[in-house]
């Protein structure tokens, strides 16, 4: 895959021109002087928000749980196991426990003041699998 970061790199560094980086790489020249005008890397944003099917009748239900635990004492809280079983005994909750883990564990972090980047690194039967976590508090401080 090319980068603008190659493109400008042979044009400004190897001293490459326009017709010779587009011969080179396989690309118009057009899309070379809009790869050497533009300032940074395109990112590519959402439109709108991702929908979540299973989650998000429930959405405000766990939320006003977890808003009232707020003034609870510590061991009155709600677990996210707890929630979970109470969405499927009191609202017939279909999704799975992971699910509900995750959405609690987005909403106590926002609470907390948190910004959290979860990844799930994924194997076979034979690897295992794990998560890594990367939390950076609001305030300045990891």
């Amino acid at each position: 895959m090319v980068t603008i970061e190659s493109i400008r790199k042979r044009a400004y560094v190897d001293g490459w021109s326009i017709r010779r980086i587009s011969r080179e790489m396989g690309l118009s020249r057009q899309a070379i002087r809009k790869a050497l005008l533009s300032s940074a890397e395109p990112r590519y944003t959402r439109k709108k928000p991702p929908c979540h099917p299973v989650m998000d009748p429930f959405r405000e239900v766990i939320s006003g749980w977890i808003k009232a635990d707020g003034t609870a004492p510590p061991k009155q809280r709600h677990t996210a196991h707890r929630i979970y079983t109470r969405l499927v005994e009191e609202h017939g909750f279909a999704g799975g426990e992971s699910t509900v883990r995750r959405y609690v564990r987005l909403l106590r972090d926002k609470r907390q003041g948190r910004s959290c980047l979860y990844l799930r690194i994924g194997g076979s039967r034979l690897r295992s699998t794990g998560s890594v976590r990367a939390c950076r508090d609001r305030r300045g401080s990891s």
